[in-house]
């Protein structure tokens, strides 16, 4: 007889367990993603007096260019995004990701009238 490898994607959480769970979640699932930083620097958002605007810093901080866009157009955060690809500000596929739901948070708060600010949850 030779070893045996079991390859399973199951899982089971019985209800006796939820909390138990619930605590291992909330203690470890952040610290699992260590993205890493974009060596074409990082962006700063910020959405006022109807506009998105996205500064680019290098990864040293110095300030490189500014976007602007219309946040009350139609597919408004589309639109900035094409513009900050087509600029290639952004090579990390993690940036990129983050990069979208940012702006579409913008976009959505320039047109209900709510406040923006950057990584922070955005309230309805």
């Amino acid at each position: 007889m030779g070893f045996l490898t079991i390859f399973s994607n199951c899982a089971h959480i019985y209800d006796n367990e939820w909390k138990t769970a619930q605590k291992i979640v909330e203690k470890y699932s952040l610290q699992q993603f260590n993205y890493p930083l974009d060596p074409r620097g990082y962006l700063v958002i910020t959405a006022e007096e109807n506009k998105i605007a996205v500064k680019h810093y290098s990864p040293q901080g110095q300030f490189l260019q500014e976007f602007f866009q219309d946040g009350l157009t139609e597919k408004a955060a589309i639109k900035m995004y094409h513009k900050l690809i087509l600029s290639e500000v952004v090579s990390e596929i993690s940036h990129a990701f983050d990069l979208g739901a940012e702006l579409q948070k913008a976009e959505i708060a320039i047109k209900n009238n709510l406040k923006y600010t950057q990584d922070r949850e955005l309230i309805l």
